[in-house]
């Protein structure tokens, strides 16, 4: 169990390497594998995982991502 919020995470992470993409969660920009378009769209990572982009979260990734 953890007691520090994601935004503790985040402040504390490389931003070169991590983003959060949504309210629940921070990835690896590094394992990205597949973006997948939608409202917000959907990244696929490289153990298979699936996980929905927050609309508000999608222009900034695309322009890191590419």
């Amino acid at each position: 169990m953890v007691s520090k919020t994601l935004k503790d995470y985040e402040n504390v992470l490389d931003d070169e390497h991590f983003m959060r993409i949504n309210r629940s969660v921070i990835i690896n920009l590094d394992y990205v594998v597949k973006y997948r378009k939608g409202d917000g769209g959907t990244l696929e990572l490289s153990d298979g995982s699936e996980i929905e982009v927050s609309p508000q979260k999608k222009d900034l990734l695309l322009q890191r991502l590419f």
